[in-house]
């Protein structure tokens, strides 16, 4: 709650860069959200080389933009109407409708934060799955899970893969790969696997959108040997993680997650 309202205000100053090309915050804009969120970030500040290192101080501009509450003017993010609006109403209210927004948002397909695969560009039938309908499918997922409690990463996974929910997140695994195109390839069989490619957008999606809302609390470790699900493909050698949300171990739905997901009531 204290956060998106740190942020409106830092961007009502004028001191949120972002790249007008894709959105993205610069790196002195990441860190001024960074010193201005509550309990900082999940990742060391001075560890950041770029504004991507970021996981909180990267999504807040884009969760702002998304919902509405700012825009993009020149280099620099500046409040709405709707984001002016949303600091007189109850921050609460404002956190539903960010979230809400962001299922249909087209700024970026959070697949995109896994790096270490590549191939993602593809238009058409070849590349990514619409991710207005894979965000739905976690909502979903999430809306039918008991609030307050810790829920194993794996076994969220396991549900969600048992359920049939619509998370295939592209068209076709041959036009992925891990630092060659042909050797490294997922379409191999027996080189990709649902928590690979699926699970790790479900990783990002938790942790740097609905966390950084305040939807989830999350259990986590540092990322690296955290998981061995992509050990066995070529070209792995040199990664001591597969995504930076690789030590995602547990999450567990709060009171404000409960109320935006519709499994409360009220708040």
């Amino acid at each position: 709650l204290h956060d998106i309202v740190a942020v409106l205000r830092l961007i009502d100053t004028g001191k949120v860069s972002v790249s007008p090309l894709t959105q993205r915050p610069t790196l002195a804009a990441a860190r001024a959200i960074h010193d201005i969120l509550r309990d900082g970030d999940f990742v060391n500040r001075e560890l950041a080389a770029k504004a991507e290192d970021f996981i909180r101080a990267f999504a807040w501009p884009l969760l702002v933009q998304g919902a509405g509450l700012a825009r993009l003017t020149g280099s620099k993010l500046e409040l709405t109407k709707t984001g002016r609006t949303a600091l007189t109403r109850p921050i609460y209210e404002t956190i539903r409708h960010a979230w809400k927004q962001w299922l249909n948002t087209k700024i970026i397909d959070e697949f995109n934060r896994v790096e270490a695969i590549k191939g993602q560009n593809r238009k058409g039938r070849g590349g990514l799955t619409a991710v207005a309908a894979r965000r739905t499918a976690v909502h979903n997922m999430l809306a039918a899970c008991p609030a307050n409690q810790w829920i194993d990463i794996d076994e969220f996974f396991r549900y969600c893969e048992a359920s049939g929910a619509k998370l295939n997140v592209t068209h076709d695994p041959w036009n992925l790969y891990i630092a060659h195109a042909e050797y490294g390839s997922l379409g191999y069989e027996g080189f990709h696997n649902w928590s690979m490619i699926q699970g790790r957008y479900v990783m990002a999606l938790l942790w740097e959108y609905a966390a950084t809302l305040g939807l989830l609390d999350i259990a986590h470790v540092p990322p690296e040997d955290a998981r061995d699900d992509y050990r066995e493909n070529w070209g792995v050698d040199d990664l001591y993680y597969l995504s930076r949300y690789d030590g995602l171990k547990f999450f567990r739905i709060t009171a404000l997650g409960a109320w935006c997901l519709g499994i409360a009531r009220e708040y």
